[in-house]
């Protein structure tokens, strides 16, 4: 009984990991696809300046 408990014990804890990773790693990509998308908004706007508002 103990030795079940203890590799299900292991197991989970192997499922944090992994989670942990896989968690880490879609963050990055959510960061990189973010930095893009801004890059290219941020070059649009260079090509094709918005008209300043008449405030």
């Amino acid at each position: 009984m103990k030795n079940k408990v203890k590799r299900l014990k292991k197991l989970w804890e192997s499922i944090g990991k992994v989670a942990e990773k896989s968690r880490r790693r879609y963050e990055d990509v959510a960061e990189k696809f973010i930095g893009l998308l801004h890059h290219s908004l941020f070059s649009l706007y260079i090509i094709f300046p918005l008209k300043p508002c008449s405030c």
